[in-house]
């Protein structure tokens, strides 16, 4: 997938559409709140010079000139189109604003989001609680596989969780300068409240997946191949 549409239509206002290019080249911005040592990360790990913007920030200027004047709590109705397929649903403005603003920051140049940009090429709008834990641990599992790492436990997806944490803290002051409204701002205390609940879901054990793999763990247990389906 190397590009992602958005289009926002609510009442009120025009229709917003959004391309998001997933492999571009870095953005550059002048605009204030997008310049590095603004409401910086704590844990980021670029230097700073004169003059340097955030990538992450610099990428989001778009995002922003669309969608901040957009409230919280205003119905809107979102179209993703995809190569693959499209999706739409009616939701706040805050979740339409987060399923973008999350797509945008993981293929942006920030190190701290990195890891994340191979979920951006399996997005998946509005996504639950539950489905982001499962994305994130499947993508985290896999890439220890491809590495030739022996699985181990969750320790690494837990601290990756915590650093974004950090970093969706201080992008929420950003955020919280550069708009008029709040859809924007929330959208990022929402994705705070997801990196915190896939990383306490890793911590417990992942209880709240393990019910949907009980048949297979039992079998294979009892030393069985349970049937492949799905």
């Amino acid at each position: 997938m190397q590009a992602c549409d958005y289009e926002f239509d609510a009442p009120d206002r025009p229709p917003v559409k959004l391309r998001i290019l997933l492999d571009r080249p870095p953005a550059t911005s002048t605009v204030p709140w997008t310049q590095l040592d603004f409401h910086r990360c704590g844990n980021c790990p670029l230097s700073p010079a004169p003059g340097a913007c955030c990538p992450a920030a610099a990428d989001l200027e778009p995002v922003v000139e669309a969608l901040g004047s957009v409230a919280s709590i205003q119905s809107v109705k979102v179209t993703v189109t995809t190569p693959q397929r499209v999706y739409q649903q009616s939701v706040t403005g805050s979740e339409g604003a987060r399923a973008a603003l999350g797509l945008v920051m993981a293929t942006s140049g920030c190190p701290i989001l990195e890891d994340l940009r191979v979920l951006a090429h399996f997005h998946l709008p509005f996504a639950t609680q539950q489905e982001s834990t499962f994305r994130f641990v499947s993508a985290y599992l896999l890439r220890q596989f491809l590495a030739q790492q022996a699985p181990g436990n969750l320790d690494g997806l837990v601290d990756k969780m915590d650093e974004l944490r950090k970093l969706n803290i201080a992008f929420a002051n950003r955020l919280r300068a550069a708009c008029s409204k709040d859809a924007l701002p929330n959208a990022i205390v929402q994705l705070f409240t997801l990196s915190m609940a896939v990383g306490g879901e890793a911590e417990d054990g992942l209880e709240g997946l393990r019910r949907f793999f009980a048949k297979q763990t039992d079998n294979a247990a009892d030393g069985r191949m349970a049937p492949s389906g799905g």
